[in-house]
């Protein structure tokens, strides 16, 4: 191997080539920046007749900035057909590969806590954000992820509304009917879905009904049917997908499921720490979430082998407060006290655990951001699209801002369709705009109230 040796000289020696391979009028700039910031480290390649073989750029800078000297490596063992063949590779060669992303985010954060001006680097400032937007760290929100706002007496969604919330769109819509879906989607496929359609069982909260929650059976799996043929449709080719649902209907669920189209590969079990007091054997303490792909391609999968069928979360509650009576859990035990006279009656949960179910926060109507943000690193990538079509109070929205995902959710009742606008207000401290006109949210509930 030939040893380089390294000599300095004036830039009168030096000669462009006659056949310039690269437009350098634009770059020479961001040339300068970076020998002012880091000196000339690399040295200029050349013949003994000066003639420059790689470093234009360099050499470029260097008359602007006025330096005396500069460092050169002669290639004087090159013949003329190997000089042009080098001058070719040298100048394509930075194309050979491609860039880690995700590892690039991280070096281009650690440069950021030295206060360094990332423009040296030579990638533009608005490429950098993008990069750290789609590969760095998650968002931790200002509110609490699972906070989520009342509802208002007044509604500002019309049906019909797409809102863009940053990378995010919802839409006030029917989730079974195609077009709303593709309107929706905007001509994107979806890579995964999570999705918590109604269960039939005649719901009744706080907030009034749930819409599509009681139908005949032959109905209820028509419906389900479907959503889940144009979740089909707007799915990409072995994208997963995941749908909670009620024991009481999981048969319609599963038979509207795969007759869909949808491959049924398993039932992952939520296991929750409390549950609501009925009059079943064995009072219900879970939730399956069926889980399955569009065959086609091998289904995509980020979870590695260790993943169970029992999905638990962790918290610390144990006590759970229920009308007139109290739920106290130790370990796999379930305890029910009530009447003025304390009266001890223990409950047999539907999954049972040799260690104590942990359980977050959750609510009739609602999935902790936790559980679904748990699904969506098992099954999706940074910056890939997940659909929704059921967005009831937004929990899948807000998984996907915290986990940098980006959600495309349907929402049918106006009214939860503002909650989901408001909760991602909230927790991302910036403003929904309607696609329809650019409006804010505040701007077109403002509309509403002074007309």
């Amino acid at each position: 191997m030939t040893k380089l040796a390294l000599e300095y000289w004036p830039l009168a020696r030096f000669r462009s080539y006659d056949r310039n391979l690269k437009k350098h009028k634009s770059s020479v700039e961001k040339m300068i920046q970076s020998i002012e910031e880091f000196g000339f480290r690399i040295p200029v390649l050349t013949g003994t007749d000066g003639e420059i073989i790689d470093g234009e750029l360099r050499f470029l800078a260097a008359l602007q900035l006025e330096i005396d000297e500069i460092p050169v490596v002669l290639a004087d063992d090159l013949n003329p057909a190997q000089v042009k063949a080098f001058r070719l590779m040298a100048n394509s060669s930075a194309a050979w590969s491609k860039w880690d992303e995700e590892a690039l985010a991280l070096e281009l954060l650690e440069l950021r806590t030295f206060d360094v001006d990332l423009q040296l680097t030579g990638f533009a400032i608005s490429d950098v954000e993008d990069l750290l937007k789609q590969f760095g760290p998650e968002n931790s929100g200002n509110t609490d992820p699972d906070s989520v706002p009342d509802l208002e007496s007044e509604y500002v969604t019309s049906p019909g509304d797409v809102w863009i919330l940053g990378d995010h769109r919802l839409m006030c819509g029917d989730s079974t009917n195609g077009a709303d879906i593709s309107a929706l989607m905007a001509g994107e496929a979806a890579d995964m879905v999570f999705t918590d359609p109604p269960y039939n069982v005649n719901y009744e909260g706080k907030a009034g009904k749930i819409k599509n929650d009681h139908m005949s059976n032959d109905q209820f799996y028509q419906f389900l049917y479907d959503a889940f043929t144009a979740m089909f449709l707007a799915l990409k080719k072995g994208g997963p997908i995941y749908v909670a649902h009620g024991e009481s209907e999981g048969i319609n669920f599963r038979t509207a499921f795969q007759d869909a189209g949808f491959k049924c590969a398993s039932c992952v079990i939520w296991a929750k720490n409390n549950f609501v007091l009925g009059r079943s054997d064995f009072q219900p303490q879970h939730e399956p979430i069926l889980y399955g792909w569009k065959p086609g391609v091998r289904h995509c999968w980020y979870g590695g082998r260790k993943r169970t069928s029992v999905q638990m979360l962790e918290s610390d509650d144990q006590l759970q407060v229920e009308n007139d009576s109290i739920h106290l859990t130790l370990q796999n035990r379930v305890l029910s006290i009530t009447g003025d006279n304390l009266q001890v009656e223990e409950l047999i949960p539907s999954v049972i655990h040799e260690k104590k179910p942990q359980r977050s926060d959750d609510h009739p109507t609602m999935k902790p951001v936790a559980l679904v943000e748990r699904f969506l690193k098992h099954s999706s990538l940074k910056n890939e699209t997940v659909l929704d079509s059921f967005g009831g109070s937004g929990s899948t929205l807000i998984a996907c801002e915290q986990s940098r995902r980006k959600c495309r959710t349907m929402e049918l009742d106006p009214r939860f369709a503002d909650v989901i606008v408001r909760r991602w207000q909230e927790f991302s401290g910036r403003a929904a705009v309607r696609e329809s006109d650019g409006l804010t949210f505040e701007q077109v509930q403002y509309a509403r109230r002074t007309h």
